[in-house]
């Protein structure tokens, strides 16, 4: 490349720079924005993450996918349908043992006693 033609290159870009150095003097304030911007997104992902670790300490047992229902309410509608059950005479067929289990551990969900007859 001959001088002449690197002349007329440096002519062109600075030409080039001539025509955006308004857009070249934002920059410092720009830069100043984002970061700020940066700043406040890293915070509000810190508070969402606290949030979100708050939420899931909260719950004690989380509903899995194909469950409808968290344990503890199954426990308690099964406990329902046992103690209902045994009042209108349906667990009969079950041995002693097995029927008291089942209507103790029923009772104990529900906060029950159990009268004996």
């Amino acid at each position: 490349m001959t001088e002449e033609q690197q002349l007329i290159e440096l002519r062109t870009i600075l030409t080039d720079v001539q025509g955006d150095w308004s857009k070249i003097k934002a920059l410092p304030a720009l830069v100043k924005t984002l970061q700020e911007e940066n700043t406040t997104t890293t915070a509000q992902l810190t508070k969402l993450r606290k949030e979100l670790l708050s939420l899931s300490q909260r719950s004690v047992q989380p509903i899995r996918k194909h469950e409808v229902v968290t344990r503890d309410c199954a426990r308690y509608l099964a406990a329902i349908a046992y103690i209902g059950a045994e009042k209108y005479n349906k667990l009969s067929h079950l041995n002693v043992s097995n029927r008291d289990l089942i209507l103790n551990r029923s009772a104990e969900v529900l906060g029950m006693e159990l009268r004996t007859a």
